[in-house]
């Protein structure tokens, strides 16, 4: 009695147990067929025709700029130029007390005049045969020599004065009459600052796409508006350390607001291109390196690609995309590389 009443008491607990396995089987599986495939905003890629502004610092550079020396030592005589001043081409800026070295000067200039009267004349005595040939080519280089003492005699006393090798403004000074100099000492800086130069270092990505002929756009710190100057001249090589290429514009413009030396906000159109720009949601990067979700076939497909430049609006893709594929981009809820894929919207 016991046995059958065990046996007949399990029966509905079985029963059941059954009924409540199939329902939930039933139902695991009513689930999955009602799940939809993943949807995701997708983006087809296209080509873009971009203009792109190369953007630095400057500096604003004279036309040509000499620091003055004194070649020979010896005490100030003159100063003919004032600080700040303007001055012109081979006006006389300083000149050094000369007396010995005039001196010197005009005792070569007699000797030299000497021997040239002494060589006519053994001239005119071997045209009627009272000397000899040798005397006359004593006589020659004699001549020669006593010319070659007076042109030493003036390079020196002309060393004893300093003029301005070309128009500019004078600078600074602190030398007086009557101080004593060394050779190679300072005097002052020369400049001419009219027109300037614009000196800007191009990054060596873009040394290819700008050549001279092409418009620098500069302006001084607080300016609002750009001054159009001309590329006139680069460097010959890319600098090895700073992996960058000077280049040289001119301007001959107003010079208000603009003093040499000064760094300026510069920027360059470089020319138009056409390149891939792929939203940044769009990329993913791992330890291989950047990639994409391409679809291809319904499915997502993992896709790698050389990145270019970016910004936060925009992503340039170099390769790995080509022109009509449909990138998925990652929203709240990733997708893995195989899943079927229907995008829900294009951005």
């Amino acid at each position: 009695m016991k046995i059958r009443y065990r046996t007949h008491a399990n029966l509905p607990t079985l029963v059941a147990a059954a009924l409540l396995f199939a329902s939930c089987q039933g139902s695991s599986q009513s689930k999955d067929k009602a799940r939809p495939t993943p949807s995701i905003a997708g983006w087809i890629a296209r080509d873009t025709a971009v203009s792109q502004t190369l953007q630095g610092v400057g500096t604003l550079v004279p036309e040509a700029e000499v620091d003055l020396r004194v070649e020979i030592a010896g005490r100030v005589e003159q100063i003919g130029f004032k600080e700040g001043q303007e001055v012109k081409q081979g006006q006389l800026l300083l000149k050094l007390v000369d007396a010995d070295l005039a001196a010197t000067r005009d005792k070569d200039k007699a000797i030299a005049e000497y021997q040239k009267l002494t060589l006519q004349r053994r001239k005119q005595q071997l045209a009627v045969e009272a000397v000899a040939q040798q005397d006359v080519d004593d006589a020659a280089n004699a001549q020669t020599s006593a010319a070659a003492d007076l042109a030493f005699a003036e390079a020196q006393l002309a060393k004893a004065q300093i003029r301005a090798p070309f128009a500019g403004r004078i600078g600074l000074t602190n030398v007086a009459v009557g101080q004593y100099l060394v050779a190679g000492q300072t005097v002052a800086s020369l400049a001419r600052v009219r027109p300037l130069r614009v000196e800007f270092a191009v990054p060596s990505d873009a040394v290819s796409r700008v050549h001279p002929g092409m418009d620098l756009q500069f302006r001084p710190w607080g300016d609002r508006a750009f001054r159009t100057a001309k590329i006139y001249a680069t460097d010959p090589f890319v600098d090895s350390v700073s992996r960058s290429l000077t280049v040289r514009a001119r301007w001959a413009g107003d010079m208000e607001g603009l003093v040499a030396g000064t760094a300026v906000e510069v920027q360059i159109g470089l020319s138009r291109a056409r390149a891939i720009l792929m939203p940044p949601q769009g990329l993913t990067a791992d330890a291989r390196g950047p990639s994409v979700l391409v679809l291809r076939g319904g499915k997502a497909t993992t896709m790698p690609v050389v990145v270019g430049k970016r910004t936060s609006e925009a992503v340039e893709i170099v390769s790995g995309v080509k022109a009509g594929d449909t990138v998925l981009c990652n929203g709240a809820v990733p997708v893995k590389p195989g899943s079927v894929v229907v995008p829900s919207r294009y951005l």
